[in-house]
Parts: structure tokens; C-alpha cells; sequence
């Protein structure tokens, strides 16, 4: 455990090894037999995870189908993620009911969870075009990926994205537009989107460019985009305004049997507490974080086991929180083994930091067939997460850090079945986690600021359900999500209890010909008592020329909850576009 976080930035000697890194390729098996819209065929499996871990995937072609022009819409009819929105531009994701702070985010198998605001974790410059797959996988994963993985999380694989055009317009001055072409092993995309607002104070204005390059035995990405939006009471009580500028590079590259993964992230930020007093208070910051891994797999008589090392580097240069570092160093193993209807895995972890003591990470997976029609999965470990650099040292009129904060820990356990049979293919799973030491935002009373504090235990049980049935002409899926908390609180936290306790959700796609409908259903209940059903729905007609229009609409009900208090999410959204494939 680290013991305080001021003293974390202090050392430079790890600083001077932390390039020279190996890191980790944890079980990179072919495939998964995990689906919750992709219900036949073959789908890659999450890239390092162990074996045992309970992934759904989602493909490009899933993701062409469905009602929705963001990636916010996917993702918040999932049952098993919650997504706070502020805007289609601009949301908050986690899993199972934790908070966005716990929830793991991977470009390309490389950890991209911002160091600086759980809030800039998915500022990711990608179209959907661009998305050859989204893994959704569930339990804690600090034993393979480090901090902020207590929960589970999302990997989202860029792919060429073939020759693409799409474009859309709508209510509120909604406008966007992307593009994708590809010339042997590379390719290239731009994207567009913007709108005046769905509330006042609430307009954005973002455009991204990536370009890609896919080898046999390599695969680099690269992505910078700006986007400009208004924050009015998200951070606080204020029309706050802010304007981010985000750039990430990826690869994945296979060097003789060693496989090697890098990512280089930056975010430039400029944000204005009021807008109409600009010069009140101000803040310009730029944070990094860089990664470096590879591993290397030796096969024995009984198994198989991967051993490598994991080294990351953070840190911040802003005017209100100072220059901050930290870095740390991982070593890494994994025994797995399969045969005979069964698979074990087991991992640990060895991490220490440039201050503060070091982390100790264990996993433990099996997994079973019951006959040709179910997989029964049971795993357990443990799981840390640092607080990010504004729960350290921010400083405002309205959110004050603190540098004494201790690291989250977390201790979470999972069982799991799943079939596959003609009815379709389902999952239920039961899980349990008990958090320590969580990290939010408290006050004592209205007027007086957020102050970042570590909260008392809290433990958390859940039940999941999902199952999906593909016929020739269409898709239907199913989702239940249910979670019970048990914490005893002196103050009510900012966030830990923004999240989902019961969650329904259903979805439909189906084809006629050269017409197409499909639709997202979902009941949500919040923790605070916000509640409410919403439904996405499209309607599509195929041209000549390889042309498809649509008409959507998005929360259709018009539900209007607060998912973050303060801050209403946006209602009743119509809009029409085209897409065109070359």
C-alpha cells in the first residue's frame, strides 16, 4: 500500500528505468465462445485476458446494425455498464454498478485511464467506422493491467475501417459526418461532430483524425482530435466551459516470440469555471501517460506460462495543480492450463512505485463444460487504484484535493454460467466485490465545497443476466442487471452512488427486404432513486450504390433523470443520416 501520495512524485530513479520496459501478453488465446449480440460464428477473444474471464464481444458489424450514431449510445443499452452522460459528446462509463474510477479502458490491449480525471477516460479520437470490436470483460484485473480495474472494463480494437462515408443531421443544430479509406495496409479517418446543445450551456464542437497501419506482425495507431464544449453545472453549480485537445499512439508488434505493446497518451485542457467571468478561475493543463510491455510465453508438459514486465510513467504540468510524476514497474506471471473440458489460470503481480509500498496482485480462474451446452467460470482476486492527480491537488471554488489520499483497494469474486444452445446463447453470473479505502467527494453542507476524502468499506453484490438469439433475418437479446450494497456512510459521496441497482434492457434488429428496423429498450434504477425506461429506435432503407438512409431517434420517451445530480441527461433527439460503403 502506498502511504502518501505527496511523496510519490519525488523519486527520479525509477523515472530513469521506466522506458526500459517488458511487459505482459497475458494468454493471447484465438477465440471466445462469450457473445451477447454476436450470437454465431467466431469472435476474437478480449487480447490479455486470462482464459477464464467473462468477455462479450461486439463487432463491426454488430456496431453498423444497432440504432446509434456514438459510441455513449452502445454502450448505455449494455445491461452490465452504466454510462453518466453529459452530452453525446462527453460521458462517464463503468461496470457492474462500480464507479468510472474502477472501470479499466484499453485501445488496442493498452491501458488509456486518464491520471489526471476519471472524466477524460474515454476521450478516445475514434469514429465507429474506425471500431473493428468493443470486449466488454467483468471482474478485477489488477493482477494483468495494474491500476483502475477493480470492476471489469472495455477494449475497444481499431480497425482499417474499410472506404466509408456517413453522415448526420438532426435536431438542436446536430451535425456530424465520417470518413474512412484504406489503401493496402493503411488507412485513414476523419470525424465530425457538433451541436449547439440539448440545454443551454451544454454545446460541443469535436473533430478527430487517425490514420492506421495493420502487418502481419504489427498493428499502430495513431489519433489527435480537439473537442470544445460547454460544462454548465457538471463540475459545479457554474456555466463552465472547456476545451480539450487529445492525442494517443498505439502499437502492438510480435518481434520472434516476444510480444511487445506500447502507448504514448496526451490531453491539453483548457477549462473556464464561468464562463461569463473567464478570468474568476482558469485552469490550462497538460497530462501524459506513456506505457511500455512485452512478454514472452514458454510451453510446459501441463500448460503454459507467460512471464514479462510492465512499466508506466504519469504525470501533469497545470497552473492550479502543479507538476506532478509517478511511475512504477511491474513483473508479471501467468500459469494457464487447458485440457480435458477445463481451464485453469492463475496470475500475480509484483508492482512497485517510484514512492510508497508496493502491490501485490493474485487472480484466480477455473472454468469447466457441463456437456456440450454449458461453461461454468468461477475467479477471484484483488484489485488497487491511485488517485488521479485532481483528487490529489485540485484547488477551486468549488472541489478542493487532498495529498494525503490512500490508494483503493479492492478484493472481488465471480461465478458464472453460460449456454449455447438453439434458443440461443446466455450467460447469468453472480458476483461480489468489497471496496476499501474508495476515493470520492464529500461535503458537509451545501454551500460548502467538495473535499476529495476515502470513504468507509463498501460491499457490493450482483446478479447478471444476458441472452441473445440470432435467426437468418435478425437479432434479439436480453439483459438484467442487479446489484445490493451494503456501507454505512457519514456524508453522501459525489459519485460512488451515481450508478445503476436495477437495470432491463432488450434490443432488435431485423431486416425485410431492403428495409431494416432495429431498437434498444432499457429500464434503469439508480442507487439514488432516479429511475425511468428510454428507447432508441431506427428505421433503415438500402439504395442502389451500396447506400443506406436512416431516421432515429434517441430516448424517444423523452426520460429525463440526473445520472450525476445537477446535471440532466438530454431528452427526445431526432435525427436522419446516410452511410455509404465503397
Amino acid at each position: 500500500m502506498l502511504t502518501r501520495q505527496g511523496e510519490l512524485i519525488k523519486s527520479s530513479t525509477m523515472r530513469k528505468i521506466v522506458f526500459f520496459v517488458l511487459a505482459l501478453s497475458l494468454s493471447l488465446a484465438q477465440e471466445t465462445k462469450r457473445y451477447y449480440l454476436t450470437v454465431e460464428g467466431k469472435a476474437p477473444r478480449a487480447s490479455f485476458l486470462p482464459t477464464t474471464a467473462v468477455v462479450t464481444v461486439l463487432t463491426a458489424e454488430d456496431i453498423k446494425k444497432m440504432p446509434f450514431t456514438t459510441l455513449a449510445e452502445i454502450l448505455q443499452f449494455l445491461p452490465s455498464l452504466t454510462v453518466v452522460r453529459r452530452s453525446q459528446a462527453s460521458f462517464d462509463l463503468s461496470v457492474r454498478g462500480a464507479s468510472p474510477k474502477r472501470t479499466l479502458i484499453l485501445l488496442n490491449g493498452m491501458r488509456i485511464n486518464d491520471p489526471q480525471s476519471e472524466h477524460f477516460n474515454m476521450e478516445v479520437p475514434i469514429s465507429l467506422q474506425q471500431i473493428e470490436r468493443i470486449e466488454i470483460f467483468k471482474g478485477g484485473t489488477s493482477t494483468f493491467y495494474g491500476s483502475s480495474s477493480a470492476a471489469g472494463g472495455i477494449n475497444i480494437v481499431t480497425s482499417s475501417g474499410g472506404n466509408t462515408l456517413s453522415a448526420v443531421a438532426g435536431e438542436k443544430g446536430l451535425f456530424g459526418f465520417a470518413a474512412s479509406a484504406s489503401l493496402g495496409n493503411f488507412s485513414l479517418g476523419l470525424s465530425s461532430r457538433k451541436s449547439r446543445g440539448y440545454y443551454p450551456g451544454r454545446e460541443f464542437d469535436l473533430r478527430d483524425v487517425s490514420a492506421q497501419y495493420t502487418g502481419k506482425k504489427a498493428r499502430l495507431f495513431f489519433g489527435a482530435g480537439v473537442k470544445e464544449m460547454g460544462e454548465a453545472n457538471f463540475y459545479a453549480p457554474y456555466p463552465s466551459w472547456e476545451r480539450i485537445g487529445r492525442y494517443v499512439l498505439s502499437g502492438n508488434l510480435r518481434l520472434g516470440g516476444v510480444e511487445l505493446g506500447l502507448l504514448s497518451r496526451t490531453l491539453r485542457d483548457h477549462f473556464v469555471l464561468d464562463r461569463e467571468r473567464p478570468l474568476w478561475y482558469e485552469n490550462r493543463h497538460k497530462n501524459f501517460l506513456h506505457s511500455l510491455r512485452a512478454a514472452k510465453r514458454f510451453s510446459l508438459p501441463r500448460g503454459e506460462i507467460t512471464l514479462g514486465l510492465e512499466g508506466n510513467s504519469e504525470g501533469i504540468r497545470s497552473g492550479r495543480l502543479g507538476n506532478h510524476h509517478r511511475e512504477s514497474l511491474a513483473l508479471v506471471g501467468e500459469f494457464t492450463r487447458a485440457g480435458g473440458g477445463f481451464s485453469l489460470d492463475l496470475g500475480l503481480r509484483a508492482e512497485v512505485f517510484s514512492a510508497g509500498k508496493p502491490f501485490y496482485g493474485f487472480y484466480l480462474g477455473y472454468q469447466k463444460s457441463l456437456g456440450k451446452a454449458f461453461l461454468i467460470s468461477a475467479s477471484v482476486g484483488n484489485s488497487f487504484r491511485l488517485p488521479s492527480f485532481t483528487e490529489l491537488y485540485y484547488s477551486s471554488p468549488a472541489n478542493v484535493g487532498n495529498p494525503d489520499l490512500r490508494p483503493e483497494k479492492s478484493l472481488s469474486a465471480d461465478l458464472s454460467l453460460e449456454t449455447r444452445t438453439v434458443a440461443g446463447r446466455g450467460t447469468v453470473s453472480l458476483f461480489w466485490r468489497r471496496d476499501r479505502d474508495l476515493v470520492d467527494w464529500v461535503r458537509t453542507g451545501i454551500h460548502s465545497p467538495w473535499r476529495a476524502a476515502n470513504l468507509a468499506p463498501i460491499q457490493r453484490f450482483g446478479l447478471e443476466f444476458s441472452w441473445g438469439w440470432r435467426w437468418r433475418r435478425g437479432i434479439f437479446s436480453l439483459g438484467f442487471l442487479r446489484t445490493f450494497l451494503h456501507y454505512r456512510m457519514e456524508e453522501t459521496p459525489k459519485y460512488a452512488l451515481a450508478l445503476d441497482k436495477l437495470k432491463l434492457s432488450s434490443s432488435l434488429i431485423f431486416y425485410l427486404g431492403r428495409i431494416g428496423f432495429s431498437s434498444a429498450l432499457s429500464y434503469r434504477e439508480m442507487v439514488l432513486g432516479q429511475k425511468g425506461i428510454f428507447l432508441n429506435a431506427r428505421i433503415s432503407l438500402r439504395l442502389p450504390g451500396k447506400i443506406r438512409v436512416f431516421l432515429q431517434g434517441s430516448n424517444l420517451f423523452n426520460t429525463v433523470i440526473e445520472e450525476i445530480p445537477g446535471v440532466k441527461i438530454e431528452g427526445r433527439w431526432l435525427s436522419a443520416g446516410l452511410r455509404l460503403d465503397l
